[in-house]
């Protein structure tokens, strides 16, 4: 078959022994100035699973069993924090307290990352478990590198045609409501605000992350003051001080650490008792809210840093509670006799959304039950 491609094609790739780790080898140090560093994680991937087969022997079924095998058993890091939940759960519910040192020794972790995890536990931040195989995105970013790479081997002359371009990709779920980021509502996000502010980094993953925004009186306030403080931190340290360009950073200048404020933003969230959301989706509140507000969609995505507003609108909002009442009573009036005013009636939720349940109905035609 391979030979029947080459004659098709017109060309003639010699024999070769080169395996997938030495040609992936060649190929990152030819094309290492234009990919990300995430890309050197689905490198490590292939080669450890496929590395050590030839080259010119990578077909079709090798890559699909490939996909399948991650899918299946394709995360290396073990679960370690199920697993030492599920240690000090056990011996909570039988009365025996743990000192952290126990808990690090059982589950091969340091003293200080044991602490922290009871900490979590005690608060109510379980772990979930996670599968033992990569999700069907992972699994579809190592095909697209293996694409590009097969690519460049047609390229270079090593093989005669790109077997990546038949592979069979797994198929993502798609993203429901209850699959999104948790939010605030806005009463939510006013009792947690008396906690204040706090240090927290902004740093962009993408050069288009930068961009130029306009903020609120408040906000714009609190953002001074951190500014003056960083003068005088600036002015302390002299020539000590590590100057990284970071607007949020430690007292020396040095760049935080995502964990501490991950750590951090957990602590204020648990000191106030609203809802346990992660920092990510305070993007998703945001976003929300705003719609909530009127705000254009256009604008909300410009905000947000997205070049497609129809993506806004899928993943980064969430239904409404409540603020859908205008529309409500607008088909209301058209669609039920005597409109949304009849004798008796108030409003309710109901599970399929908020409407008006009359107590005595208004007309004749309302006396038979509702379907639902």
């Amino acid at each position: 078959m391979k030979a029947n491609t080459a004659a098709d094609t017109g060309r003639r790739v010699p024999p070769s022994r080169r395996t997938i780790a030495e040609f992936f080898a060649e190929w990152l140090t030819a094309v290492r100035h234009s990919l990300k560093p995430s890309t050197y994680a689905n490198y490590a991937d292939v080669v450890r699973i496929i590395g050590k087969r030839r080259l010119q022997d990578i077909d079709v079924p090798t890559l699909d069993e490939l996909y399948r095998h991650l899918l299946r058993e394709g995360r290396c890091k073990p679960d370690t924090n199920v697993a030492r939940y599920d240690y000090w759960r056990t011996r909570r519910l039988a009365a025996i307290e743990l000192p952290p040192r126990e808990i690090a020794r059982q589950s091969g972790t340091s003293i200080h990352a044991a602490r922290a995890a009871v900490q979590r536990y005690r608060r109510g931040r379980v772990p979930t478990a996670t599968t033992p195989g990569l999700a069907p995105k992972t699994v579809k970013n190592v095909h697209r590198m293996l694409h590009r790479a097969l690519s460049d081997a047609v390229a270079w002359g090593y093989l005669a045609a790109n077997p990546a371009t038949h592979a069979s990709l797994p198929r993502e779920r798609r993203r429901s409501a209850r699959q999104r980021g948790k939010t605030w509502t806005a009463e939510r996000l006013v009792e947690g605000c008396d906690a204040g502010p706090r240090r927290r980094d902004v740093g962009c993953k993408t050069a288009s992350g930068r961009r130029t925004i306009a903020l609120d009186p408040l906000t714009a306030s609190y953002l001074r003051r951190h500014l003056a403080m960083l003068a005088d931190e600036r002015r302390e340290f002299g020539a000590m001080y590590r100057h990284h360009g970071k607007l949020f950073c430690h007292p020396d200048g040095r760049p935080i650490h995502p964990d501490t404020i991950t750590r951090r933003f957990d602590r204020l969230v648990d000191r106030t008792g609203v809802p346990l959301i992660r920092p990510h989706d305070v993007r998703h509140t945001f976003a929300t809210l705003s719609f909530d507000a009127g705000v254009e969609p256009k604008v909300v995505a410009d905000r947000i840093g997205h070049a497609n507003m129809a993506y806004t609108l899928t993943i980064y909002t969430h239904r409404s509670t409540g603020h859908d009442q205008p529309a409500a009573d607008k088909a209301a009036s058209r669609g039920l006799p005597g409109g949304v005013t009849g004798p008796g009636c108030k409003a309710r939720w109901l599970p399929i959304g908020l409407h008006h349940a009359c107590e005595r109905p208004p007309e004749r035609s309302l006396r038979r039950p509702f379907p639902w």
